[in-house]
């Protein structure tokens, strides 16, 4: 049987046979036996854990790719609740109050430099060069959760219990809900992207004189991935019409990968002692 004739056997909306069924293509262990007599064999899947997986992936409960190990995972589920990502959607479109809004430095206009990976979704971080009275000043601008999720509530709770977003080849599972993933990621925004940003001032050999941390918003965002960069910077200026990327921009891009390597080199000089 295929297509609508399975469904009309198998509804996708009963919970109990579903858990039943994802139980028996997780565990060889798992001894119901109506999942491959009344299940699997009426609907000519083979009676046994592969069978019930090559079912749940043709009705499109899994996908094709699915880690069968992720899903055994019992520490906290993978995914969210309606109920979870009703209440993130809410927050997005009526955020709290922005407690820092007094000191929140609005950088919109500085340009921002977020590199990664071409298909990342949720770009947390980026850096930027200003001279500030006649001093060259690094920012590290790193997106700003709490301007969404506060101490002691679910969503923090959630984020708590995860830690961080994880990374598999078939898949991602965020450390938090979609809506914030969305609304945090750092990419062009004319309204400002709420981030927190250190900056730093260097000497001559790498090591920091000054650094402030702050609140800030961010606006002026160019987004490249690592590739992109290095075909900028391996560049000539000469050559910048073979790009999409202002003399300004490059001309900054050249200075930050010049400090990175004092930096780095201040920093082996520890490393080696």
């Amino acid at each position: 049987l295929k297509g609508e004739a399975k469904l009309s056997i198998l509804d996708k909306q009963d919970g109990e046979i579903m858990d039943s069924l994802k139980a028996f293509a997780l565990s060889s262990d798992y001894d119901d036996p109506s999942i491959p007599n009344h299940v699997l064999t009426p609907l000519s899947y083979s009676p046994d854990p592969s069978g019930a997986m090559k079912l749940l992936v043709d009705i499109g409960t899994w996908s094709t790719f699915e880690n069968p190990h992720t899903l055994t995972w019992t520490l906290f589920p993978l995914e969210f609740s309606e109920p979870q990502l009703k209440s993130a959607r809410s927050l997005v479109y009526e955020p709290p109050t922005d407690e820092l809004s007094n000191v929140r430095a609005d950088l919109t206009r500085l340009p921002v430099y977020a590199i990664d990976n071409q298909s990342s979704r949720d770009i947390d971080d980026a850096i930027s060069i200003i001279e500030i009275k006649g001093e060259e000043w690094i920012y590290i601008h790193v997106a700003d959760v709490t301007r969404y999720v506060k101490p002691k509530t679910e969503n923090w709770e959630l984020a708590n219990l995860r830690c961080s977003s994880i990374y598999l080849p078939h898949r991602s599972y965020p450390m938090l809900p979609n809506p914030f993933q969305n609304k945090l990621s750092l990419r062009p925004n004319s309204l400002g992207v709420y981030t927190l940003s250190f900056a730093a001032k260097l000497r001559d050999d790498g090591s920091i004189e000054k650094f402030s941390i702050l609140p800030t918003r961010i606006g002026n965002v160019i987004n490249l991935d690592y590739e992109s960069v290095d075909a900028i910077l391996g560049e000539q200026e000469l050559n910048l019409e073979l790009t999409d990327i202002k003399s300004k921009h490059f001309k900054d891009l050249k200075k930050l990968e010049e400090i990175s390597r004092i930096r780095r080199s201040y920093r082996e000089k520890f490393e080696e002692e």
